[in-house]
């Protein structure tokens, strides 16, 4: 019975020793590394898509961005395509003439 006691316990340090060992290793070595790396070589990318006004991210240019229909003979401005969804009027957006 001593002996199963002594293996149970090894076992279970092996197992929680894997635990600390892997959870350094996936959760904040391996993020910081890819992090890094993408901040270093795609430093415009990474961040994403940012609008920035007076120094400070008020949004993301890909999010809530507008689909128009081309340029008409004589138009001035172009014309939302209702059959993509339109998101709604914000100071980042300008105007739509469809949800005013």
């Amino acid at each position: 019975m001593n002996n199963s006691v002594k293996n149970t316990g090894r076992l279970l340090g092996a197992g929680l020793r894997a635990l600390l060992v892997l959870t350094l290793v996936c959760g904040i070595i391996y993020p910081l590394a890819v992090t890094g790396v993408a901040q270093a070589l795609f430093h415009n990318k990474a961040n994403g898509s940012e609008i920035k006004a007076d120094g400070k991210v008020v949004g993301s240019s890909l999010i809530g961005q507008r689909y128009d229909l081309p340029l008409k003979k004589g138009q001035e401005t172009a014309e939302p395509d209702l059959k993509w969804f339109q998101p709604r009027p914000s100071n980042g957006l300008g105007t739509n003439s469809v949800n005013t």
